[in-house]
């Protein structure tokens, strides 16, 4: 007996914590990013309060990463979040997204030494609190990120580096000590980062 595939193709459900949606957060624009083939991938942006979920419908039997991201009303991002998803058994499936909540810090990033994101072939920014294991990333060509962090004392440096070899190439200096609350906004400012080839710091 010939066993023939289900003709009917998967949906994707997305959905998010409502407390992430705010005034100052009113859409998120979603992406998903094919992992076995990147011409699978969808785009796709919806009002972030309009009942915390979104549907990519009828995708591929892949695997995917789904890339969340905040925007603010003149559509800058602040925030990302992102979940890997893998869709080969054909069933539906939902993918999670949290932003972090309350917003309290931003914090934007340059390069010095005439570099940039393309020149240097980084795809994140991480940023670093210490000390703890703490740290928030966003793609390098978003030029800042907003999140959320504990109250806390903390410097701050940022790092990028490659997606694919996770090795740091260029990393900024580190702040002076910063005191971050749940009730108050910190403006972090820009961070320049510097290639930093043999004595660049690990992930």
């Amino acid at each position: 007996m010939k066993i023939y595939p289900d003709p009917e193709l998967p949906d994707l459900v997305v959905e998010w914590f409502d407390g992430d949606c705010r005034e100052e957060t009113p859409e998120i624009a979603l992406e998903l990013v094919g992992l076995d083939n990147p011409a699978s991938g969808k785009q796709l942006t919806v009002p972030c309060a309009a009942e915390q979920t979104a549907t990519f419908a009828d995708i591929a039997r892949e695997r995917y990463r789904v890339e969340g991201t905040l925007l603010d009303p003149a559509g800058t991002p602040l925030n990302m979040s992102m979940a890997e998803i893998d869709m080969r058994d054909g069933l539906d499936e939902t993918a999670y997204l949290y932003f972090g909540g309350t917003i309290n810090f931003r914090v934007d990033w340059t390069f010095d030494m005439g570099v940039s994101c393309a020149s240097l072939m980084v795809d994140y920014v991480a940023i670093e609190f210490s000390p703890g294991i703490f740290s928030h990333r966003a793609p390098c060509s978003f030029g800042g990120v907003s999140g959320t962090a504990p109250d806390g004392v903390f410097t701050v440096r940022a790092l990028a580096y490659s997606d694919e070899t996770l090795s740091v190439v260029a990393v900024s200096p580190s702040t002076a000590e910063l005191a971050f609350s749940f009730s108050t906004f910190t403006e972090i400012g820009t961070l320049v980062m510097s290639p930093c080839g043999s004595s660049c710091p690990e992930l």
